[in-house]
């Protein structure tokens, strides 16, 4: 089978899509923890995808509601061995995307009008048919609204609430395919914040949000995929730059320590590598492996935990793998904080405060 993970919670769970080798679009949503991989089935059709897990092991993504490649599919919750439609906004598709610890649920669905421009056979641009962020709380699905374009889409939700994504601008200019700009965007106690674009991109998108409310951005132009990953912190984006010989970034995940994990590639795309962001220095998550590891390379990451788990896929022993990568016990200044997570590994400093306030 092929298995793909897209995420971890802090108690090491991990959760994906895999599907038989014979056909790779029949994939299901799984639950992975301590060796054992779980199926998560779907709501009646072939395909599911597991995108984000809390601590309490719930799960959300997306699930089809009858067999055949262009059937429905829709945003679920998998909670206590149950699979529970969330429904949409009035159309026929949506997906969640992530869920906190409260159980507050975000995706995107497409509303009422999407329909509409399908039944009549209109589809006025390359991009998507009308889609809004959500909402899902207690059984309700709200509508979080856009920039005053068609499609707006939420990537996370801290245990604050505070929700990120992206919000098409409208009157704020096209790329080459007519889509409206992309602006990352936040929900914050039901206010829209909009928090810009990247100077030379067209498309910018707020993946997630950590505790300190440092927002993890993507930017990138219109039907490139090649992307460069910023931090918004303190009202302004900072590029996180690259690893040596690479110049794209795509950042997965940032944790509470502020550390970023993510997937960097060179010009040509050809070539990708993990990596590694804290304090201020971007390193190849391959890098920091033992020499008879048997992983080749550790290519694409799909999140990071607050233990500092970093979870993805990559090469081992000349096949595809999965890993979880979990970092070293060792404690040198014996603090009590692992070397992994301290701030200052040779220096007992077990409440990791930053006494020159320099910011590491």
């Amino acid at each position: 089978s092929n298995t793909f993970p897209t995420g971890l919670n802090d108690a090491g769970q991990v959760i994906g899509y895999s599907s038989a080798a014979a056909d790779s679009r029949l994939a299901h949503a799984f639950l992975w923890q301590d060796g054992r991989i779980t199926d998560l089935g779907t709501l009646g059709g072939d395909e599911s995808s597991a995108e984000d897990v809390n601590d309490s092991g719930q799960v959300v993504g997306w699930a089809t509601l009858m067999p055949g490649f262009a059937a429905s599919r829709h945003a679920v919750l998998w909670s206590n061995g149950q699979i529970i439609d969330l429904g949409t906004l009035g159309g026929s598709n949506s997906e969640a995307r992530a869920i906190n610890n409260s159980g507050q649920i975000v995706g995107w669905a497409e509303t009422a009008e999407a329909d509409a421009l399908r039944a009549s056979g209109g589809f006025p641009r390359e991009g998507c048919l009308p889609r809004h962020a959500f909402l899902w709380e207690n059984g309700v699905m709200t509508d979080l609204g856009t920039l005053g374009g068609p499609c707006s889409e939420a990537w996370s939700i801290s245990d604050t609430g505070v929700v990120t994504g992206y919000a098409e601008a409208a009157g704020q200019g096209q790329d080459l395919f007519g889509n409206p700009f992309r602006h990352a965007v936040l929900w914050r106690a039901g206010e829209l914040m909009d928090l810009g674009r990247a100077d030379g991109f067209e498309h910018a998108e707020a993946l997630a949000v950590n505790a300190r409310g440092e927002v993890l951005v993507t930017a990138h132009a219109g039907g490139d995929v090649r992307q460069r990953a910023f931090v918004w912190r303190d009202g302004a984006l900072m590029d996180l730059g690259s690893v040596p010989g690479f110049r794209y970034t795509f950042a997965a995940g940032i944790n509470n320590l502020g550390w970023i994990a993510g997937s960097t590639s060179t010009d040509d795309s050809i070539e990708n590598a993990g990596f590694l962001y804290r304090g201020g220095r971007m390193v190849r998550l391959d890098s920091l492996l033992p020499s008879d590891s048997g992983w080749a390379e550790l290519s694409f990451v799909v999140g990071i935990n607050n233990a500092g788990q970093v979870a993805g896929t990559g090469m081992l022993n000349g096949a595809v793998r999965a890993f979880l990568m979990t970092p070293s016990a060792a404690d040198r200044d014996t603090d009590g904080v692992v070397d992994a997570l301290d701030n200052c590994p040779s220096v007992a400093n077990p409440d990791q405060a930053v006494s020159d306030a320099d910011g590491t």
